[in-house]
């Protein structure tokens, strides 16, 4: 299998850091069809429930919608701790930068990739891109070109 190499980007406030507060706000908020479900996110929460196998005593149709939805909250809440963490961390900086374009800041990351995901931050940033409104709160844009 060949490398290539794999960029993604988050939009950053135009001043400041994201409102972290205000993304786990918005997850609360969150319900089932606010969530891209055949992209990232719900493909790592598919795996995630898969692995853990259900609970004593959960029901025939496991997992309901419902353990779905919890499943996915309980994941892009620990994203938006890791993309703190990892955006204030200036050991990890040399798997990111910071540029502005079209006079937004943008958050790049990513790297020379046979398959994997080519560090953990690429692969924070695609599960929040499938929560829009996640990063709408957080004061993240996805549209460079607005």
């Amino acid at each position: 299998m060949g490398r290539g190499l794999l960029l993604t980007y988050l939009q950053l406030p135009d001043e400041g850091d994201p409102d972290y507060a205000a993304g786990h706000t918005a997850v609360g908020q969150l319900t089932i069809d606010a969530i891209e479900l055949d992209w990232n996110l719900g493909q790592a929460v598919s795996t995630e429930l898969e692995d853990a196998g259900p609970p004593a005593g959960a029901a025939g149709d496991w997992p309901s919608e419902q353990d779905f939805l919890v499943a996915a909250k309980r994941r892009l809440h620990r994203r938006i701790d890791e993309l703190r963490v990892a955006y204030g961390d200036e050991e990890a900086s040399g798997e990111w930068m910071v540029f502005e374009l079209f006079g937004h800041r943008l958050l790049v990351t990513g790297g020379w990739g046979s398959g994997d995901s080519p560090c953990e931050l690429y692969d924070i940033i695609d599960e929040l891109s499938d929560c829009p409104a996640v990063l709408r709160a957080m004061g993240c844009d996805l549209d460079v070109g607005a």
